[in-house]
């Protein structure tokens, strides 16, 4: 049976993959009302973004979302959500933040 979560993260690595040979990704950016329209249609959230400030900017599209320090590792039918900053900044804090957002869509070529 297929997954209906919404995952979020804050980055892409291929470790989030089992078998990441024969993988093909796409990224699709996508608006705030996309993702809450997600939202609407699955229904478990499940966060894999450490850093409080990043969730607290989320917060205002993605009000369920927690911090989580966990390994995310796809399920057949996640729909995953990457949240970056428009403008990365290292070890500061971001007043009021731009985040951008992108649908990660894995295929398998078999």
């Amino acid at each position: 049976m297929d997954s209906k979560r919404i995952v979020i993260v804050n980055g892409f690595s291929t470790s989030m993959f089992r078998n990441p040979n024969f993988l093909v990704v796409a990224f699709r950016r996508i608006t705030p009302e996309e993702v809450q329209q997600q939202l609407a249609e699955n229904r478990e959230v499940i966060s894999y973004v450490r850093h409080q400030g990043t969730v607290d900017v989320l917060k205002r599209i993605i009000p369920q979302i927690n911090v989580n320090a966990g390994v995310y590792e796809y399920a057949e039918g996640d729909v995953i959500i990457m949240a970056v900053l428009a403008t990365p900044a290292r070890g500061v804090e971001v007043a009021n933040p731009d985040i951008i957002l992108y649908q990660i869509i894995p295929h398998r070529l078999e």
